[in-house]
């Protein structure tokens, strides 16, 4: 069963393979012990950076990533950022339906409205 818990220290390793360099909140989608994926805010310099990585399993899910994106969604106040992952065909179209408008680059920019 899916669900959603508080993203652990042990999470981020089991998923990105080592710690982050950060201060992160974020979420973990579970499947019993597995990591599916992770997704969260960090604050860069004064700016919220909106972060995410899925495994293909996770990616066969779209309502649960959307689920997902929503909570971490309901963290952001004011302004936040993101960096489009050209790799993944449907990055640029998620982060648009999510609110995101690019502003540079592979650079998105999120505005409260």
């Amino acid at each position: 069963m899916i669900e959603f818990v508080p993203a652990t220290a042990e999470h981020i390793r089991a998923l990105f393979g080592r710690s982050l360099e950060r201060t992160v909140r974020a979420l973990a989608v579970m499947d019993g012990e597995k990591v599916l994926g992770i997704g969260g805010i960090y604050d860069d310099e004064g700016r919220t950076v909106v972060f995410a990585k899925l495994t293909d399993e996770l990616r066969s899910h779209p309502r649960v990533v959307l689920l997902a994106a929503r909570r971490v969604m309901g963290w952001l106040r004011g302004e936040a950022f993101a960096l489009c992952d050209t790799n993944i065909p449907q990055a640029r179209r998620f982060l648009e339906y999510l609110g995101f408008q690019r502003i540079q680059g592979e650079v998105y920019r999120w505005q409260i409205q």
